[in-house]
């Protein structure tokens, strides 16, 4: 992977999680057929900015169209527990859903942050730790769920 793309990369501040980098990283490939990954390869929106996808702004969040609703689901349960001080309780009352569907939703959550862990372990044993893309970028994106 060329300096270039790797900035680009760690410059993301990957909002939809995991998912969203390893989606980036898929396509990358490819588009490079053979050869490194560079910048040109990247395609962090449709528009090919480096606009993230997810960006929350106070009590809001801006959400790119064509985004899986998954990722949307996420960030916005997030947002809206934080909102409510991680009241559980509210927070399934404020989004219409019962409270026993908000805490599945939030340990499938839990679920994809500790794949995700343990795929940075695996990657850390495997002597990879030193490359940001593989290490530091997918661990940041599935530490915002840790509040769960």
């Amino acid at each position: 992977m060329n300096k270039d793309a790797v900035e680009m990369l760690e410059a993301h501040s990957w909002p939809g999680n995991v998912r969203e980098l390893r989606n980036v990283i898929e396509r990358a490939v490819i588009l490079a057929h053979e050869g490194p990954l560079s910048a040109k390869h990247l395609r962090l929106d449709q528009s090919g900015s480096a606009e993230p996808a997810i960006r929350e702004s106070g009590n809001s969040l801006h959400v790119r169209p064509g985004l899986r609703l998954s990722d949307v689901e996420s960030s916005y349960i997030q947002l809206t527990l934080r909102h409510l001080n991680n009241n559980r309780k509210l927070t399934a009352d404020t989004l219409g859903i019962s409270i026993r569907t908000l805490q599945t939703r939030i340990a499938e959550l839990r679920a994809e942050t500790n794949a995700a862990r343990n795929a940075d372990h695996s990657r850390n044993e495997n002597g990879l730790q030193g490359d940001p893309v593989q290490t530091g970028a997918s661990f940041s994106a599935a530490a915002r769920f840790k509040s769960f």
